[in-house]
């Protein structure tokens, strides 16, 4: 017996074509096994992805941790870590020496802004310090300490004080709202204002 070299089947000796697939038998295949029909190549795997180590899983996550953290901080009050009042915009906040100082737009009555910190501020831990008072359309200021710590709050009705910590701190103050100074450092010290 033949094997037809095109697909390997046996063919009975002096057939001409292949009745399975109509090949031409052009001369006698030895009376072996068909070769098989040739194997296609593997197909390339792409490398395994590497596997992230325990360790940086953790400092990517202690990264996010720290952002997280600081935006919070941020929208609470950021560096003083002070309560701030509702309704008042962030102007922006500078520090120095230990010490920080945040600027809040707000619109609305400074006596219920300022009687809001006397009563939020104790309830927080802090205690009174000294109050200048409050005078409509100027404002009024108030100290505390807690620990270590001093902490000033200032609510500034009065144009050219306002005109003042706008130039000095590089803020701008829309027409027609009142500022909220927030300052927080070590007791004792100057500060920044």
């Amino acid at each position: 017996m033949v094997y037809c070299p095109k697909c390997g089947k046996a063919v009975r000796k002096g057939v001409k074509f292949c009745p399975s697939c109509g090949a031409t038998i052009s001369a006698a295949v030895p009376a072996k096994a068909a070769e098989a029909p040739a194997k296609a190549p593997e197909p390339t795997r792409a490398p395994a992805p590497r596997k992230i180590g325990a360790g940086v899983v953790i400092l990517i996550v202690g990264i996010i941790a720290v952002i997280v953290i600081a935006a919070i901080l941020l929208l609470r009050g950021g560096g003083t870590g002070l309560p701030v009042y509702s309704g008042a915009n962030k102007l922006g906040g500078q520090s120095a020496g230990g010490y920080t100082a945040e600027f809040y737009s707000f619109t609305g009555s400074g006596q219920d802004v300022y009687n809001w910190y006397k009563t939020q501020m104790v309830n927080e831990g802090w205690t009174l310090g000294s109050d200048s008072g409050y005078a409509s359309g100027y404002g009024g200021a108030l100290t505390y300490t807690k620990g270590n710590e001093m902490a000033v709050i200032e609510i500034i009705e009065e144009s050219s004080t306002i005109s003042y910590y706008e130039q000095g701190f590089n803020i701008t103050v829309p027409s027609g709202s009142k500022l909220i100074v927030l300052m927080k450092g070590p007791s004792g010290g100057g500060g920044i204002i």
